[in-house]
């Protein structure tokens, strides 16, 4: 019985660490071109004046359609099969959206996310107020995924889950996107890696998509 087990979860682990591999190699691979493609697009902006990273350009409408679509895949999902993990994570997708679309800062004299708004004289007691109301069902969904996240990672079942890759690369490209503007002001990087952040959610939406349904 024991010999039976350990040959079961030796062919277990046989065919789940090709597919493991391959997600990663994949997310590495995706990462490697946004680096390479952000340095062209910045170079072609400081080289020959092609601006492919203004608000209306090519990358911003990119990222929002993404987001979008990345919605339009978790939506069906969360109709079907009602659940709090899947409506704070179409809640988290939809504020990204409206952040690639610049809501945080499309009714007020700057963004409602900054610190400043709400310590600052500028903006009256209502405007903060709203701001506050609008912003705390996404900080609401934005806790209960990290409570999930920790949760997972006390109980050691993260280890092989699909969220891991994801959520890893995410991190990887908010990180490049930060220095790139903040240290550097590589916008076209910025942007690129900002796209590929979306792109990641939209294979994320995906792959759970698929895995709901074959636990159904």
């Amino acid at each position: 019985m024991k010999n039976g087990a350990a040959s079961s979860n030796d062919s277990s682990l046989k065919d789940k660490l090709p597919l493991l591999t391959r997600r990663r190699l994949s997310l590495l691979l995706m990462f490697a071109l946004l680096l390479v493609a952000g340095g062209v697009f910045q170079a072609l902006a400081h080289y020959c004046g092609i601006v492919l990273h203004n608000e209306d350009g090519p990358l911003e409408l990119g990222s929002a359609a993404m987001y979008a679509l990345a919605l339009a895949f978790a939506l069906p999902v969360l109709i079907r099969k009602p659940s709090v993990l899947w409506a704070a994570g179409a809640t988290m997708i939809l504020w990204a959206l409206l952040r690639e679309l610049d809501f945080q800062k499309m009714f007020t004299y700057r963004s409602i996310e900054s610190l400043g708004f709400y310590t600052r004289p500028i903006a009256s007691l209502k405007e903060k107020l709203l701001a506050i109301l609008a912003l705390l069902p996404f900080g609401a969904a934005g806790l209960y995924l990290a409570s999930r996240v920790w949760r997972e990672f006390r109980s050691g079942s993260w280890r092989g889950a699909l969220w891991v890759d994801y959520m890893a690369c995410l991190f990887a490209l908010a990180f490049c996107a930060s220095v790139s503007e903040k240290l550097f002001d590589f916008v076209a990087i910025e942007e690129t890696c900002e796209l590929g952040l979306a792109l990641t959610v939209c294979a994320w939406v995906l792959n759970a998509r698929r895995a709901a349904r074959l636990q159904q």
